[in-house]
């Protein structure tokens, strides 16, 4: 009975352990969600038609002195083989592995396959690459959770020609 009761305590403190890590990643996803949407939305930005992610109107990019940019490349073919969520997966594995390019103006203003996304408050130069990119990966996970909520979507005619 002692051998039972021991390994139902363990099982307890698995749950409760298991918990507080959704919890503490819960808290932790709506603090940058908050954060991002809130410096998004704080930019000073411009209308445009290219501007690749979609609500209900299309979404404002903001001025390219006020961002670094880190862009990333689609194969053409995705375009017929993956989701909008898919695509977003490949953008967040992509700057995982640094195979990014970053710039100061967004690339997909100037031409197709490619997603750039914004990094602000982070000054240019070598030395901050891997602060520049982990910003990145944040931001677009945070796209890919709005992504999969429904809120947003991809404009494809601005990523794929």
């Amino acid at each position: 009975m002692a051998c039972t009761y021991s390994g139902q305590g363990k099982n307890r403190q698995r749950k409760r352990t298991s918990l507080r890590i959704k919890i503490e990643q819960n808290w932790f996803h709506r603090l940058i969600k908050d954060f991002l949407f809130k410096a998004i939305i704080s930019m000073n930005g411009r209308a445009s038609d290219r501007c690749p992610f979609m609500a209900r109107e299309r979404l404002v990019d903001p001025e390219d002195d006020a961002a670094l940019w880190v862009t990333i490349e689609f194969p053409e073919a995705m375009k017929f083989t993956h989701t909008d969520e898919q695509l977003m997966d490949w953008v967040v594995h992509q700057i995982g592995h640094a195979e990014t390019s970053t710039s100061a103006s967004a690339q997909h203003y100037q031409r197709h396959l490619c997603l750039s996304l914004p990094v602000v408050g982070i000054p240019r130069g070598e030395e901050h690459n891997d602060a520049v990119r982990d910003q990145a990966k944040t931001l677009a996970q945070w796209w890919h959770a709005e992504i999969m909520t429904g809120r947003i979507y991809l404009d494809r005619s601005v990523i794929f020609p």
